[in-house]
């Protein structure tokens, strides 16, 4: 009984941390969409890209976004291997030149990931074998705290600007780094793969399975927003809808004053 009862509750689980493809998202919406209209189309694409707008809304909204997002498993991936290149620091504009050692930058930008009232939802930067971690921060506070007279020399930090990730060296700190890993809740899984080069399909000389097509890719979206998500997807685009309907129909109202129009020019 007790061997039942538990494998009734991981299946539960297993359930709850089903993520859902946009496949299978976008069929569900056009489903429901069939019982406002049964003539009207919306593309794939089109639900496609407000979805990824109103999850974005949802998240950036809520000042508890990356509490809560850190609880669930889904929607989370690791980039496990970002490569890096040294800058002048001089290209760095905020960045104090007399502080400063050296500045790693990612070679490519990042896929874009969601961010909340604080920041970047990111659960953490790293080096590779997670031997030490970086902190997020500004370029102008990194210069704050490399003026203190008494630091944590063995804090490290990083910034983002324009989707690259910049990791400040400052002087008398050895610090051997030109790769990092990034876990983070990144709004398009296909983008991900894009940037690890798995997804270029075009040219892929990996097995077809790896090259997915983006609708084959799962839905970035902690499960407790599922819901209010489709709600709020199935609001707008049904408003659409019946905008468009209304907007079919002539102004009778502007039919009428131009009628009056020209009565009273027809009498003049």
């Amino acid at each position: 009984m007790f061997f039942i009862a538990s494998l009734f509750l991981f299946n539960i689980i297993k359930l709850s941390i089903i993520m859902i493809t946009w496949r299978q998202f976008i069929s569900d919406i056009q489903t429901n969409l069939k019982s406002i209209t049964a003539d009207g189309y919306t593309p794939p694409r089109f639900i496609y890209s407000e979805t990824q707008k109103i999850i974005a809304d949802f998240i950036r909204k809520d000042q508890d976004a990356k509490k809560k997002l850190a609880k669930v498993s889904e929607g989370w991936t690791d980039l496990d291997c970002i490569d890096l290149e040294e800058i002048d620091v001089i290209q760095c504009s905020d960045i104090d030149v007399t502080l400063c050692d050296k500045v790693m930058k990612s070679t490519k930008r990042l896929p874009n990931i969601h961010t909340y009232s604080y920041g970047n939802v990111i659960k953490h930067v790293s080096s590779i074998n997670f031997s030490y971690f970086f902190e997020p921060i500004t370029p102008r506070y990194w210069n704050n705290i490399q003026k203190r007279k008494y630091k944590d020399k063995n804090k490290y930090y990083y910034y983002i600007i324009d989707n690259y990730l910049y990791i400040p060296v400052p002087k008398t700190v050895q610090l051997p780094v030109e790769k990092v890993r990034m876990e983070a809740y990144f709004i398009d899984k296909y983008e991900v793969d894009v940037f690890k080069n798995i997804a270029e399909c075009k040219s892929c000389k990996k097995p077809k399975e790896v090259c997915k097509s983006p609708l084959d890719y799962e839905v970035v979206i902690p499960n407790y927003l599922l819901s209010d998500v489709k709600k709020e997807l199935l609001n707008q685009l049904a408003f659409v809808y019946l905008k468009t309907k209304q907007d079919n129909y002539a102004n009778m109202n502007d039919i009428d004053i131009t009628n009056q129009r020209d009565q009273r020019y027809l009498t003049d």
